[in-house]
């Protein structure tokens, strides 16, 4: 069976949606029955084609033509990537093609290039939907629409979706069409942890919290700034290693506190997670099924309980409520953060920090059911 994987980039390329992709390739490529060939259309490093010694895999290399931070060329660069993609990758006449959402244009391309029947859309992100809650277009805008229609005309193998709540988001596109849940945020990480702890950590004798990975358009700067002026520095320590479009505008503003309980890093190590105590998660009212950040998963992995500010009514907060606490959007919000800011204290985060084990064993639980199902699903006779 010939399976091809469209994503914008592969690792080592830093790219939650990469990685995951290409964990599901190796494990699709172990499984007995199915002997398949793997072949992915995106950017990758020539590390990663060195360290395919038993050529597993066939690549596709892409050059993506922008990379800036002007959203007007980005958009039409991102169109333009697109469809170079999903163009070069419908001439290899693959089985199964499992078309991700970086750029944002692949799906809308795979409605019109690929066979329905062969096709699986994995939602990393949402599109047009993550348009409108950008600010990029109103929902009545005639481009707008036009790609709805394309996706509701559409009916994909299959979905893969990040949790039940963004399933059931989408099936006013996709009403006929299979869903199968694949929390994402598991990281293989075979390599052992350094046992001396990291230089910023002082025998936890404060509580260490942390904002890591993107921050972007779809998260709440104010929730960020909100948590560091109701800290108090000598109780709290904080790590920060942010990316993404609102990364400089938080640095700035961070400038000006003055704090001394701050560290930046440019990237945080898996031996730098295991010290941290509370991951900050955050995602905006109108991103709330449009996508589900990874990190909070990835948290309760390495011990981590989080501090989330979203809606109940995401999956984020579905999978890790057990070991966190939520500040919903709301008026009073200032007040909420600086009330339960105060109120913890080491014994909370102990207590909290115990349930994170069960928590993240139930994940993986759920991650290897659906990619058994995913695994099922392409050795059934229907997409052969």
């Amino acid at each position: 069976m010939k399976i091809g994987f469209i994503n914008k980039s592969f690792p080592p390329i830093s790219s939650a949606t990469g990685y995951h992709a290409f964990e599901m390739a190796k494990a699709i490529y172990n499984t007995n029955d199915l002997n398949p060939t793997i072949s992915f259309w995106g950017t990758t490093t020539k590390q990663t084609l060195k360290q395919d010694n038993d050529k597993r895999f066939k690549w596709s290399l892409h050059r993506i033509s922008y990379s800036g931070k002007r959203k007007t060329l980005r958009l039409f660069f991102n169109f333009i990537d697109s469809f170079r993609l999903v163009w070069r990758a419908k001439y290899s006449n693959q089985d199964v093609y499992i078309v991700l959402s970086d750029p944002p244009f692949i799906q809308f391309w795979a409605t019109f290039l690929l066979r329905s029947d062969k096709t699986i859309f994995w939602m990393m992100d949402i599109y047009p939907d993550a348009f409108e809650a950008n600010g990029l277009v109103k929902p009545k805008n005639v481009l707008y629409r036009f790609f709805q229609s394309r996706l509701k005309n559409y009916k994909p193998y299959a979905l893969i979706t990040l949790g039940a709540h963004q399933t059931n988001y989408l099936k006013k596109y996709f009403p006929q069409s299979q869903f199968i849940s694949l929390p994402i945020g598991i990281i293989n990480n075979k390599k052992p942890l350094d046992n001396a702890p990291p230089y910023w950590y002082n025998d936890g004798d404060k509580i260490y919290i942390s904002y890591s990975g993107n921050l972007g358009e779809a998260h709440d700067i104010n929730f960020l700034q909100l948590i560091i002026q109701n800290c108090d520095q000598a109780k709290y320590h904080f790590i920060f290693s942010c990316k993404g479009s609102k990364s400089s505008e938080f640095y700035e503003w961070l400038k000006d506190q003055q704090c001394d309980n701050v560290i930046i890093k440019d990237h945080l190590s898996w031996n730098d997670l295991k010290y941290l105590d509370i991951q900050i998660v955050t995602l905006l009212p109108d991103w709330t099924h449009i996508c589900v950040p990874s990190k909070a998963i990835t948290s309760t992995q390495y011990g981590s309980c989080i501090l989330f500010g979203g809606k109940k009514e995401s999956d984020t907060w579905h999978y890790v409520e057990e070991c966190s606490w939520i500040i919903e959007p709301s008026k009073n919000k200032s007040q909420k953060v600086k009330e339960l800011i105060d109120s913890i204290d080491k014994k909370v985060v102990f207590n909290k920090k115990k349930k994170t084990l069960e928590v993240f064993e139930k994940l993986q639980s759920e991650y290897d059911r659906g990619l058994q199902i995913i695994i099922s699903l392409l050795n059934s006779e229907k997409i052969n």
